[in-house]
């Protein structure tokens, strides 16, 4: 209702604009809501105002001042200075307006510094929660270096383990093979000396016979 009561003032249709920000006030009187009462009271104000109804508007600004001590919205206070400086103007109270001026002067630079303050205090959370960002980033980073290098070793070391089981499998069969080459050796060396003594048994046998037919052509 605020709002299109706004755009009803700046078509100068500013009856309509009291009727809206009227039915306002009710509602923000109904919920307790004293932001919007105070609102409503300066858009009823510079109404009348402007329809030179000043004792009307006088009466709202009056609401809107009593109002403005339970808060400390620095933008509804220079929002209700500005619309009581019209009237003053209007009454001729110079003196007053001029003191208005100067106050409003002095909590539109304050409200400005503040402002400044707090896009301080933002930027400056802004920028730790980079700073963590960046820091959380580096440590994964780390983490993945660490992991990787870990995996690197776990290979190496899976590497080694292969090469000395080939190493010790290579050695098992050479030294099976060469069991096997030294029992074969064995067994040829054992024939031989088998096929020695025999054939030492065969010419003992054939040296015999031959001295049996020496004897016994001598004896014929």
């Amino acid at each position: 209702l605020l709002n299109i009561s706004l755009i009803y003032y700046d078509l100068k249709n500013y009856r309509k604009s009291i009727e809206l920000a009227k039915q306002s006030n009710k509602l923000a009187i109904l919920f307790s809501d004293t932001a919007t009462l105070i609102k409503s009271n300066n858009i009823i104000c510079d109404n009348y105002s402007e329809l030179k109804l000043m004792a009307k508007a006088n009466e709202y600004i009056q609401q809107s001042l009593t109002l403005m001590n339970s808060l400390s919205d620095k933008g509804l206070i220079i929002s209700t200075l500005q619309s009581l400086k019209k009237i003053k103007i209007f009454i001729g109270d110079y003196k007053t307006a001029l003191f208005l001026t100067d106050s409003l002067i002095s909590l539109e630079k304050q409200m400005a510094l503040d402002e400044y303050e707090n896009n301080i205090g933002f930027f400056k959370v802004e920028l730790d929660l980079v700073a963590k960002e960046q820091e959380i980033n580096k440590l994964n980073t780390q983490n993945e270096l660490k992991q990787k290098e870990n995996d690197i070793k776990d290979a190496q070391l899976k590497v080694k383990k292969n090469q000395q089981f080939a190493l010790f499998g290579g050695l098992i069969l050479v030294i099976i093979f060469a069991g096997f080459m030294y029992n074969r050796f064995k067994v040829t060396q054992r024939q031989n000396i088998i096929i020695e003594e025999q054939k030492h048994l065969v010419e003992n046998q054939k040296h015999i016979i031959e001295e049996k037919h020496k004897e016994h052509d001598s004896n014929l």
